[in-house]
Parts: C-alpha cells; sequence; structure tokens
C-alpha cells in the first residue's frame, strides 16, 4: 500500500482519530453549526457544516446525520488539500473529529 501524502494520517492513523474513546464532556464539544450536506462511506461521514466561522468540513465515524440537523462537535485533527479516493474529492481543509452530538433535527 502507498504511503499517505506528507501530513496525512495513514488509514490506520486516521482510525485511531476517528474512532470514539471515552465519551467527550460537553465543554469539548465547543462548536455548533447546522449540517447542510453529507457524504457517507462505508466507515466514514463527510459533513459540510455551517458555523460561526462560516462554512466547513468535518469527517466522523459512519452515522446517519440529517441535512439540517444542529450539532456540536470539538476540535479535532485538522488535515489540509485532503483527497479522498473513496468520494473522489479533494478537501482544500476538513477536520476529522470522534464524535459529535446532535441537538435538533430540522
Amino acid at each position: 500500500m502507498a504511503e499517505p501524502p506528507h501530513g496525512h494520517p495513514s488509514a490506520n492513523q486516521a482510525m485511531d482519530i476517528l474512532m470514539p474513546g471515552s465519551p467527550a464532556r460537553s465543554e469539548e464539544l465547543r462548536h455548533q453549526g447546522q449540517v447542510r450536506s453529507t457524504t457517507n462511506t462505508n466507515q466514514f461521514t463527510y459533513l459540510e457544516v455551517e458555523g460561526a466561522s462560516g462554512i466547513q468540513w468535518i469527517a466522523v465515524p459512519r452515522q446517519e446525520i440529517r441535512i439540517g440537523s444542529i450539532i456540536h462537535y470539538g476540535d479535532g485533527r485538522v488535515m489540509t488539500n485532503f483527497y479522498s479516493r473513496l468520494i473522489q474529492r479533494n478537501f482544500l481543509r476538513i477536520t476529522f473529529i470522534k464524535e459529535l452530538t446532535v441537538e435538533a433535527e430540522h
């Protein structure tokens, strides 16, 4: 298997980043936003989220989240110029987080 680009996690490191560990405390879920779009793969869900700092992309372990949902999430690990082969898309900036909470679905 080819090595990931410099600064990108290996497949095993990505799983370590994204797989939930201990439950997140509410103070760790400091970001809030509304889900504008979602893309699911076998293991991950990519979310386009609109929040206080504008629109951003986050990735979490696969879960069903409805468009319009209000979510809370932590800081995670930011990757720049990240290419997903599964969905054949380049993200200029994406944050990989372990978990999120859904406040409301609209």
